[in-house]
């Protein structure tokens, strides 16, 4: 939680109006569709680590299930961390 409150606060102090943050337990894929889906206007942002072939296939990508099965725009951001 002191992760998700301290990029509340960046993303507050650069002018962005609602930001609310949850910690979601489960499959990670289902947990952020299923949160999604409560809510109305949404737009999904999260980062990937744009993993493909055998990596992508023997760790799954909770991004690619997320776009699959959200069923609101979702925002992909390339992980630096890679």
């Amino acid at each position: 939680m002191e992760y998700l409150r301290k990029i509340t606060a960046d993303l507050e102090s650069q002018g962005v109006k609602k930001v609310q943050q949850k910690l979601l337990h489960g499959d990670a894929a289902e947990a952020i569709s299923a949160e999604a889906a409560e809510m109305e206007h949404n737009l999904v942002a999260m980062t990937t680590h744009g993993r493909s072939g055998i990596d992508r296939w023997v760790l799954g990508s909770v991004a690619d299930k997320v776009v699959r099965e959200c069923g609101d725009p979702v925002l992909l951001i390339r992980s630096s961390q890679g």
